[in-house]
Formats: C-alpha cells, structure tokens, sequence
C-alpha cells in the first residue's frame, strides 16, 4: 500500500504519535491525551508500524461490504471539524476523517474513537438545555429530519445526539469530499481496565439508535460488519442519496 498523509486542518503533516498531539490535540488536550484513553490510542492504532497506516481492523470491516472492498486512504485528518448547518456554533468534531478509494468507489470515512467514554448527553437533554434564543433547537430539528424523516419524539430523543450528529457530519462531509459512499465507524479501544457497565450501555446506544435508522432489530450491529443504509431523507445539509455504511471495530490495547 502507498504511503498516505495523515495531517491537520491547517495542512501540517503528522509523523507519529507526538506530532498527532502536537498538531491535532483533542479538546481539553493534555486531560484527554493519557494511555489507555481513545484520543491517544486512537492516534497509536494509526501508528503502529512507524509510520500511517490504516488499522487492520478497519480494513477488515471495510472489506466486509462491496462498496468499501480494497479501501486505500489517501488522507487522514485528526480532529477534523464539518459543519452542520449555517448556524453559528461548534460544528461536527471528528475524531478522524479519511478519504480514500474503494475497489468501486471515492468513499469517506468518520471514525469514532472510545474507550469507555460515553456517546454524550441524549438528544432531549441537549435541547432541555438550550438557553433562550438559541439556535440549538432548531439545528437538532433539522438534523431529526434529515436522518429519521421526522421532527424529535420521545424514542428520538432519548438516543445519544453524539450519534446524531456523528452521522449527520459523516454524509455532509462525504458530499463535501465528492465521495460517493459515506462510513461512520465507532472504534472502541479496549483495555481490562475499563468500566463493564459503560461499555455495555455504550453497545446498547449505538444498537438502538441504528435499529430505528434502519427498522431492523434482528441484526447486532456491533458485529464487526459494515451495515448499509441505501439514503437517509436528507435535508439542506444533509444529503439524500448518498449510501451510508455503519460498524464498530474494536482493538485490544495494553497499558
């Protein structure tokens, strides 16, 4: 496989772990860059060899479906920011965006990296929340919208708006790129000292929020396959039409 680039926003290429810490450092930056944590994992899975390289895990899920088959990447971006919308505010914080090619197709990648963080607060506590005059409502409506085809409703808002928005940012940045599939994939890095039980509701929020996505509730989605949904409805940012696949990998780590 060819060398690839792995860089920041602003351009400046990433060679190892220190330079991912130095040129693409996660929020909160030094709290969150620990051994054992995703955002430093994250970056030690991309660097494993000495130098970029796609984890083998996800080139083994990406190589469960026929539209991301033989995926080469030919960038990676750590902390990669879309926006959502026009409103102001944060947009869509990635933990890695990478574009490459399939055998088929251009194809844009969001990884999600954990280790037993949560997927954030639900969607009704970010809008129970939202100060007057905000436009946080009206951005989480649109979202809803766009990926389910309906405004919030209960089962809506309780699922994790880190998902919401995770996919959400996944198709519009995959517009953005001119690629023709979509792929969001949460990559748990896994430790024997980590917390059971948020591990555990972390694999029931991804499972409940892609059954109702998909209307499926006989799959696991966690089974290390990619699973596809053809379009989401699409709104004025989101795009319709743009097939989205979804999965999570996970990697053993040592501390």
């Amino acid at each position: 496989m060819a060398d690839f680039v792995i860089r920041n926003m602003a351009g400046d290429e990433i060679h190892s772990v220190g330079d991912w810490f130095r040129y693409a450092p996660p929020k909160r930056a030094a709290f969150h860059w620990k051994d054992g944590r995703s955002a430093k994992e994250l970056a030690k899975a991309w660097f494993l060899t000495g130098k970029p390289a796609i984890p083998v895990e996800l080139k083994s899920i990406l190589d469960t479906h026929t539209i991301t088959r033989d995926f080469t990447p030919e960038w990676a971006i750590p902390e990669m920011v879309t926006k959502l919308d026009d409103f102001r505010g944060e947009g869509r914080n990635q933990d890695l965006g990478v574009l490459g090619v399939s055998a088929k197709e251009k194809v844009f990648i969001s990884i999600e990296a954990k280790a037993d963080e949560a997927f954030g607060d639900t969607v009704s506590a970010n809008l129970n929340r939202a100060k007057e005059h905000s436009n946080v409502p009206a951005r989480i409506e649109g979202l809803s919208k766009a990926i389910f085809g309906r405004p919030v409703d209960d089962r809506i808002g309780q699922f994790k708006h880190q998902l919401l928005t995770g996919l959400a940012g996944t198709l519009i940045e995959a517009k953005n790129q001119y690629a023709h599939c979509a792929v969001f994939v949460v990559h748990e890095l896994i430790s024997d000292s980590l917390d059971a039980i948020k591990l555990g509701q972390n694999a029931t929020d991804f499972q409940t929020f892609f059954e109702d996505l998909t209307g499926v509730n006989s799959v696991k989605f966690g089974d290390g396959k990619l699973h596809e949904i053809k379009s989401v409805p699409g709104g004025e940012f989101v795009p319709a039409g743009i097939p989205v696949c979804f999965g999570k990998i996970k990697t053993q780590i040592r501390i």
